[in-house]
C-alpha cells in the first residue's frame, strides 16, 4: 500500500541557484532529519542511514526510534526525482518525490511537490493511520529544510 502527499512553496532563490541545490546530493541529503550517515556512490546514488522517530500519539510501546538504511538517485529533467529504496526494521520501503521548480521572478522560486511512500509491511505493523502520521512528518521535515537551506 502506499501513500502520496502533495505540496508547494516559495524559495527566494533563483531559478539556477534552486536546481543546483536540488540537484546536489550534498546538499539534499542533510535535509532528511536524523541522518546518522550519507555516502555518495561512484555510479550517482548516494546512500542515507537515518532514524525515524515512532511519535508518542503511534502508541509504539518501548520502540520509539527505529532506524532506517536507504539508496537514492536524483534524476534531472522539467521535474527533478529522488527516488529511493531500502529497508527499515527488516521491511522494503521506497519513496518517490518529485520536484517541479516554477519560476516566480529573477529571485523567487515556486517548489511544486509531490511524494509517495510504500513502506510495505512496517504499514501493517504500525498501522496505516499511525503511519501516515509518522511519513507525513519526515516529509514536513525534509520539504521544510530544504526550504530553509535553499533560501538565499
Amino acid at each position: 500500500m502506499t501513500i502520496q502527499f502533495t505540496g508547494s512553496f516559495d524559495i527566494k532563490n533563483n531559478m539556477e541557484g534552486t536546481r543546483n541545490f536540488l540537484l546536489n546530493p550534498d546538499k539534499v541529503a542533510p535535509c532528511i532529519k536524523n541522518l546518522t550517515d550519507f555516502t555518495k556512490n561512484q555510479d550517482g546514488t548516494f546512500d542515507v542511514k537515518f532514524k525515524i522517530e515512532l511519535s508518542s500519539d503511534t502508541d509504539g510501546g518501548y520502540l520509539n526510534m527505529i532506524n532506517a538504511k536507504m539508496k537514492f538517485i536524483l534524476k534531472d529533467g522539467d521535474e527533478i526525482t529522488l527516488s529511493g529504496s531500502g529497508r527499515a526494521v527488516g521491511s522494503r520501503i521506497s519513496v518517490s518525490i518529485i520536484i517541479k521548480p516554477v519560476k516566480i521572478d529573477e529571485n523567487n522560486t515556486k517548489i511544486e511537490w509531490r511524494s509517495t511512500i510504500d513502506a510495505g509491511l512496517i504499514l501493517k505493523a504500525i498501522g496505516n493511520d499511525k503511519f501516515e502520521k509518522i511519513a507525513n512528518k519526515i516529509i514536513e521535515d525534509i520539504i521544510s529544510n530544504v526550504a530553509e537551506r535553499c533560501n538565499l
